[in-house]
């Protein structure tokens, strides 16, 4: 088999590689089982390095490549000659300690297994008693001064890529600041630094940067305003931010829903990952369609076109429904958000009734909560 010499016969997946599903290999003497016997689909596992150009990879074949195209499955056959053993390059290796009994990781490892014991090989050779017969030769094998730094350097004779790809996934904190929220605002200030490493230490295959939209009551009270955090990964920073934020204005029972998803589509930087705005209210939006009472009726129409652009940028959305004011308009937008194909809207109910210390914790924990649930699995 030569470099690149591949027939693929499983459904194109984007979370599964393409791999060689030869089920015999013959290695110019000896057949044996190949590591893609029996092998119907195999789990790409974390992919840390592959190999970007193909070209030189000699003496190596290749057998797997991961979902975007690079290879990252080599092996060796040492000529038959030398009685060197077989050697196996895995690039996605989670796929060999995570669900061993899904996605064709227990039989692959089996077939590595079988693979490299290189059973034909030794039988021809030895006979019947190989096992007590052969024996493996230690060994020791240097790599020259030169040849790392051609290799690992330079990289002209072989161009490998070594990376652990995080995943973009961008966290704006959508919340309203008037005055009943001020317990709110400071479980969000509070939390946000034991929130981000709690997440990283969970979900360390993503990259999270945190932001902020609060928004109060401009529309009946024009002295106010909205203001933006841009995103950071440095929450620190964000904690010093949301440091100045105070809890104030407001008071005719709706605010501003327009400008607050205004604010979050048009002045926040999103990265191409996963985005997901978490929604914290206790007072529902302008107008009689989304509030059920008549109040400023100009704003009815402004929020269909946020929930397109929701829906448009792939922006997720998880509301967290304080009291039982926010209902009507929560229920509202979900029900136009995944009328419009949105990816997911969940509404969950803050409990009422806690202590400040009460209510960070909740936050806290519903925060991570949500936060998995968004996560692509």
């Amino acid at each position: 088999m030569k470099p690149g010499d591949i027939s693929v016969n499983i459904k194109e997946k984007s979370e599964f590689g393409k791999f060689n599903n030869k089920r015999i290999f013959n290695d110019g003497k000896y057949s044996m089982f190949s590591l893609g016997h029996n092998l119907v689909r195999i789990s790409e596992g974390t992919t840390v390095s592959y190999v970007i150009n193909t070209e030189n990879i000699a003496p190596f074949n290749v057998f797997g490549y991961e979902h975007q195209g690079g290879t990252n499955i080599l092996f060796y056959t040492p000529p038959l000659k030398y009685n060197h053993g077989y050697l196996i390059l895995e690039g996605g290796f989670t796929k060999l300690f995570n669900e061993l009994d899904t996605d064709g990781t227990k039989r692959y490892i089996l077939n590595i297994a079988a693979f490299t014991t290189q059973f034909s090989k030794r039988f021809g050779e030895i006979g019947e008693n190989w096992k007590t017969n052969f024996k493996i030769n230690p060994f020791s094998f240097s790599i020259d001064e030169s040849v790392k730094s051609t290799l690992f350097k330079n990289q002209q004779t072989i161009d490998i890529k070594f990376a652990i790809s995080k995943k973009e996934f961008d966290i704006v904190y959508l919340i309203d600041s008037t005055g009943s929220m001020g317990n709110y605002l400071k479980a969000a200030r509070n939390e946000c630094i034991d929130i981000s490493n709690q997440l990283k230490s969970e979900l360390p295959q993503f990259d999270f940067n945190f932001g902020a939209v609060f928004y109060k009551d401009p529309i009946d009270c024009p002295g106010e305003q909205n203001h933006t955090y841009s995103l950071k990964s440095d929450v620190n920073i964000l904690k010093s931010e949301l440091s100045i934020e105070k809890a104030d204005g407001g008071g005719d029972g709706p605010e501003d829903w327009v400008g607050a998803y205004d604010m979050a589509l048009n002045n926040i930087a999103w990265r191409s990952g996963t985005r997901l705005i978490i929604h914290i209210a206790d007072a529902p939006a302008h107008g009689s369609e989304w509030c059920g009472s008549t109040n400023h009726e100009e704003e009815n129409s402004k929020l269909y076109p946020m929930i397109q652009k929701c829906v448009d940028k792939n922006i997720k959305i998880i509301g967290f429904q304080i009291g039982r004011s926010p209902k009507s308009s929560f229920t509202k937008f979900q029900t136009e958000y995944n009328s419009r194909g949105g990816l997911l809207y969940k509404i969950q109910e803050f409990r009422e009734g806690m202590s400040s210390s009460e209510i960070s914790v909740h936050f806290k924990d519903m925060v991570i909560i949500s936060t998995h649930a968004a996560a692509p699995k």
